[in-house]
């Protein structure tokens, strides 16, 4: 139980988030989300990534060993689908942890995202 309080106080963690977003190209009515819509859809993405955080750590991670920054860049795919393009950090232990917990979600969001990307940076202390 007290390794559950420390871990869970280690996954107390800073997401630092910077969506880089491209204008989609598919033939809607909108063709090029605004803005304010991309900002949207990086502020649901993040508080789903955050939510799912929030839960117990898996016990296949049973070293414990989940201290590091990972670079996640996230992309949508031209049917909607969100995913992960790539992850990247020393930790390879925390790597794998947060590509489980992300690939979990089954985002999925309207296909004028696609091509768009988004960069999440995690920081576990």
């Amino acid at each position: 139980m007290r390794n559950f309080k420390y871990i869970m106080a280690a996954i107390a963690i800073t997401i630092l988030v910077s969506g880089f977003a491209n204008a989609a190209t598919n033939d809607t009515k909108d063709p090029y989300p605004s803005a304010i819509k991309i900002r949207s859809l990086n502020y649901q993405i993040t508080n789903e990534i955050k939510d799912l955080f929030t839960l117990p750590v898996y016990l296949k991670y049973s070293d414990k060993n989940l201290k590091g920054t990972t670079t996640v860049l996230i992309s949508v795919a031209e049917n909607g689908k969100i995913g992960i393009e790539q992850i990247s950090g020393l930790n390879n232990q925390l790597n794998n942890y947060v590509r489980d917990r992300i690939e979990s979600l089954n985002l999925w969001t309207s296909p004028i995202y696609g091509k768009s990307q988004f960069i999440y940076k995690f920081i576990v202390s």
